[in-house]
């Protein structure tokens, strides 16, 4: 019977350690795939005319009627 049960629980520290090996590996190759990945993306750049461009919210103009919704629903929200 004692063997038995050490038995069982050799199996489930095997069992345990192939898990936590199998889960670190794949993590470990996961990195090294997303680290040459990220040397990749830089090293080719995307086509010219994509850079991103700034705009300053405040040179935009809001219509009024947006101004007076956006102002009502300051104040209600205020109110609670």
């Amino acid at each position: 019977m004692q063997d038995s049960k050490l038995s069982i629980i050799s199996q489930g520290v095997d069992l345990m350690l192939y898990g936590m090996g199998t889960v670190f590996a794949f993590l470990t190759l996961m990195v090294f795939v997303l680290l040459l990945l990220a040397r990749m993306v830089k090293a080719f750049p995307g086509p010219a005319g994509l850079e991103a461009t700034v705009t300053n919210p405040s040179s935009k103009s809001i219509d009024p009627v947006h101004r007076m919704a956006i102002e009502r629903a300051i104040k209600l929200h205020h109110k609670k």
